[in-house]
This record gives structure tokens, sequence and C-alpha cells, in this order.
């Protein structure tokens, strides 16, 4: 979706950020554990150019073929980094209000979208479970993956060079 300049000249730009660890999320509370995450992340600017293609693709992407119910496309946007042994363990990227009582007060993750921004790197494949199948590929940069918040993926340890992703979600009422 995205051409290789495109994607060069965001991944220079990415990288002059001062990344931080990535953290984990569970029932409402955020730690660093780098035996379930292991890489580097910095928000993106959701005004970013990058951002607004990206959300116009994933806004018809969603009319097309997967009929969620969003409020905010591309809301929330990483640029993550795995060096050598980076990885992310299975997980779903829902996060779920504090309170039931204040459902209706905060949306929710609903849609997960990478995007593969380079190629120089081993392992580190994309993996999603559908039920007890587990299913890995590759992509190619530019490339555009989405899919449901609450479908189980991670990320594959690498094992050589340095894997850089996109990663956005879009959220919708509970």
């Amino acid at each position: 979706y995205f051409s290789r300049e495109e994607i060069a000249n965001f991944l220079s730009n990415q990288q002059t950020k001062n990344l931080h660890k990535s953290g984990i999320q569970s029932d409402g509370y955020r730690s660093i554990d780098e035996r379930i995450r292991n890489s580097m992340q910095v928000s993106v600017n959701i005004d970013n150019p990058v951002i607004n293609k990206l959300r116009e693709c994933v806004t018809q992407l969603n009319a097309e073929y997967l009929g969620i119910d969003l409020t905010d496309v591309c809301k929330e946007n990483q640029f993550v980094e795995y060096w050598e042994t980076g990885k992310f363990e299975a997980h779903t990227d829902i996060i779920w209000p504090s309170s039931v009582f204040k459902h209706d007060e905060n949306p929710v993750r609903k849609l997960t979208t990478v995007v593969l921004l380079n190629d120089e790197f081993t392992g580190g494949k994309l993996a999603l479970w559908d039920g007890k199948t587990r299913y890995s590929f590759e992509f190619n940069v530019g490339d555009i993956v989405a899919f449901p918040a609450y479908i189980r993926h991670q990320v594959d340890p690498v094992e050589d060079g340095v894997r850089y992703s996109l990663v956005s979600w879009s959220y919708g009422e509970f």
C-alpha cells in the first residue's frame, strides 16, 4: 500500500526520535517485562501524513471487508523497533474500560493494523491464531495487515537484524 520511498522517509524520521521500552498492560496495570515483550517504541503523531494515508486505507478496508463499528480510526499509533531476540509473546490488543459502570464513556480498541517498514531482518514473523491454529506469514515492506483486536497474535523473536513496524489501533464504542 505504501511505496518504498514513503516508508523510507517515514522510517528515517521515526529513527530520529527517542524510543522507550515497550510495556505491557493487563487489568489496568502497565509494566515492562522483556520476557513477554522485548522492543522499543515511540508514539506517532495522529496527523503524520503516513497515518493520514493509513487512516484512509483502514476506513475503506473496514467498510468493504470487516464492518467493525469504529469511531476513531488510527487513534493510537506506535513506531516499534525489535532488535535481535526482540519479540512480543501471544496476546490480544483489547484494552477494556477500567469499570463496567463507565463502559459507555471509554471506547475500546477494536482493530489492530500493522505496517511492515523494512525487510533487513530474519525471524520476527507476525503470527495470528484462529482458535488453536497458528498462522504465520511474511509480508512485504509497505504491506498492511489488519485484524480485530481480540485476535490472539504475536511477533516471533527476531533472529538477525532489526525489525521496524508501524502499529495502529482503531477504537469503537464498547
